[in-house]
């Protein structure tokens, strides 16, 4: 049986499986996964996942919610915008809003987002747990820069 390859359910991506995210939001990133794989994106090589990510927020800024929290963290950078609805589906106070936040600024950290740090735990403690327990050295560093960005934006 030959299914096209856009016809497969995309799995693993934390914004298309977040039922808690708004259905446009989602509907969204699966229309740009199915262009990849349909090869009207001509993606390949190390960066083909960062400029899905690219073009998955050029689109997003276009739709009305985008365009609502361009206004409302006008501050915070685009990359980190972008993750607002999601973080927002996570966090169950400011405490843990600020820390995703953080956490979607730092290079090799967003991805925590989502995988390790989802609905329903107590994200700042799995975060501050989680890091003596990282192997990798760069991301480790990482994520005690973000707690401590965290911690002085708190007070801590």
């Amino acid at each position: 049986m030959d299914i096209p390859l856009e016809d497969l359910p995309v799995h693993g991506d934390p914004i298309v499986a977040n039922e808690d995210l708004p259905v446009q939001v989602r509907q969204l990133r699966r229309l740009i996964f199915e262009r990849y794989r349909r090869e009207e994106l001509r993606l390949s090589g190390k960066q083909a996942q960062k400029k899905l990510e690219k073009i998955y927020r050029r689109a997003f800024w276009e739709t009305a919610e985008g365009k609502a929290l361009e206004d409302e963290f006008s501050t915070l950078p685009g990359h980190v915008r972008v993750m607002v609805p999601e973080i927002r589906t996570i966090a169950d106070n400011a405490r843990e809003f600020w820390l995703l936040v953080e956490l979607a600024k730092s290079a090799k950290t967003p991805n925590l987002i989502g995988t390790i740090l989802v609905r329903d735990i107590d994200v700042e403690q799995r975060f501050r747990d989680s890091i003596p327990k990282t192997r990798d050295e760069v991301l480790k560093k990482r994520m005690e820069q973000v707690l401590t960005r965290f911690e002085r934006r708190f007070g801590i």
